[in-house]
């Protein structure tokens, strides 16, 4: 009896081919709740944010890839190679995915961030509601650097926002474990 083999999972750079894929993604119900703007978005005008964005020197966008098949999004926006930092974003895009994808995602999005461009600080926000993403953050070793209070008003409330934060030297004492678990299956 063989075993079955491992998914292999990778990131690569978004391209506006990718562009439909993304937008159905980000309109899906469950991730514009978890969004600043819970409105749907149009074609043209995700279209034309795309465009900007891949020209934007201080933005990187990545799909994640699980067998070649794409299941998730992440972004990083406002790199700061003077500040050594920036904010991340992500959503998957395919919620039938196993437990643990999402994790995986911002696993090998944190290695990005600090063995490639070498950055100290990734930031992120997340809407006090959003459990599933807080956790996601602690198990990366991220840290509380705050609260925002009544920061976000939409049409269904207004809501405080978690501050967080990811350092290079915490990342680094975690990585090795998390990845093991992670990846080698």
């Amino acid at each position: 009896m063989s075993a079955v083999p491992a998914p292999t999972f990778q990131l690569r750079p978004v391209t506006l081919d990718d562009a439909a894929l993304l937008l159905r993604w980000r309109n899906a119900e469950p991730v514009r709740q978890c969004m600043y703007n819970t409105a749907e978005i149009a074609l043209p005008e995700h279209q034309r944010w795309l465009q900007r964005e891949l020209a934007n020197p201080a933005s990187r966008h990545l799909l994640l890839e699980r067998d070649g098949a794409p299941v998730g999004y992440a972004s990083l926006a406002d790199i700061s190679e003077r500040h050594r930092r920036c904010t991340w974003g992500f959503n998957l895009g395919d919620a039938s995915q196993p437990r643990g994808t999402g994790l995986r995602m911002l696993a090998l999005l944190a290695e990005q961030v600090f063995e490639v461009l070498q950055l100290e600080k990734i930031c992120s926000e997340v809407l006090d509601f959003n459990a599933a993403s807080l956790r996601v953050h602690q198990r990366l070793g991220f840290v509380a650097e705050g609260r925002l209070r009544r920061h976000i008003h939409r049409p269904d409330g207004v809501f405080d926002v978690e501050v967080l934060a990811l350092f290079a030297e915490d990342w680094r004492r975690l990585r090795g474990p998390l990845l093991a678990e992670l990846f080698d299956e």
